[in-house]
């Protein structure tokens, strides 16, 4: 396990070495930093929560749901603005 800042695995004749970093010269096996894998894991436990929070929540029966959208972002691509617009216009 090559535990440095720079790749160590070239040349003809690879040797497969597990690397936290690599490059398009090298062939190091590439893992995530452990920083990196701490915060996925703890995003996903907090996600976990958010979804058994809405587990508790009561959502409205889809008959006394009104048929009415909304736009949920910014206004930074053309393309995106021009489908809005044709969403509104039909």
């Amino acid at each position: 396990m090559n535990l440095g800042d720079y790749p160590l695995s070239s040349g003809d004749d690879p040797l497969p070495i597990i690397s936290w970093c690599g490059s398009e010269q090298t062939h190091d096996i590439i893992l995530p930093t452990y920083e990196l894998t701490e915060a996925t894991l703890q995003m996903l436990s907090r996600t976990t929560l958010d979804i058994f929070a809405m587990r508790t929540i009561r959502h409205l029966p889809w008959s006394k749901k009104i048929p009415k959208g909304f736009f949920r972002g910014r206004d930074s691509c053309r393309v995106i603005n021009n489908n809005i617009l044709l969403s509104v216009s039909i």
